[in-house]
């Protein structure tokens, strides 16, 4: 979300592992014998598909794995040459939207949007990013992206893990290159003002 809309006040669910011990124990979920979580037989399992030539994004998921492990939850991390939509449980994506937060939110939150891939359907959150998408006022804009970070925040479909900061290298005789926007292929892209620069 672009700072100008983001609601500082939402809960962001740190990471708590007191709060999730507490949880699990609420909900009647015990530690096993090999530290995982278990009830009724069934230990407290999923996977996450990650590509092989997304070298960061299976580091991510073995460090989640790791965490996960040390909190009772067995995360198996498959590293697949390519994602099978039909039998994959969950997988990392990446996303990053550095012009307008209808960009990054419509299409992947919206009851039916085109980037929907988990079918999330929420109501309050539809509302929100329809009123937000109809109104070129930014004050009402900013309410309706307020609502739906409240809303999206109760019932959340991802789990925000981590946000990469790009690191790029150039030859000094390289001039004119701006780092002033978000950089990766999600985003503008490494040559975004490309028409600037200049070799010495």
């Amino acid at each position: 979300m672009n700072a100008e809309y983001n609601d500082p006040d939402v809960n962001h669910r740190d990471y708590n592992p007191e709060f999730f011990k507490q949880q699990m124990a609420a909900k009647g979920w015990v530690l096993g014998s090999d530290g995982i979580y278990e009830k009724d037989g069934e230990k407290l399992s999923f996977s996450v598909d990650t590509r092989e030539y997304e070298t960061e994004r299976v580091d991510i998921a073995q460090i989640a794995s790791s965490q996960f492990k040390k909190a009772g939850v067995d995360m198996q991390v498959h590293i697949v040459p390519k994602l099978d939509w039909k039998t994959l449980e969950s997988f990392l994506i990446g996303e990053a939207a550095p012009f307008d937060p209808d960009n990054g939110t419509y299409d992947l939150f919206y009851t039916g949007g085109s980037g929907n891939y988990t079918h999330y359907s929420n109501p309050a959150v539809d509302r929100a990013l329809a009123a937000a998408r109809a109104s070129y006022d930014p004050a009402v804009r900013k309410q309706y992206y307020n609502e739906f970070q409240q809303a999206w925040a109760q019932n959340p479909a991802y789990i925000m893990v981590a946000y990469l900061d790009g690191n790029y290298v150039a030859a000094k005789k390289v001039t004119g290159l701006s780092t002033e926007r978000i950089l990766g292929h999600h985003a503008v892209g490494v040559m975004w003002n490309i028409e600037d620069w200049d070799i010495q």
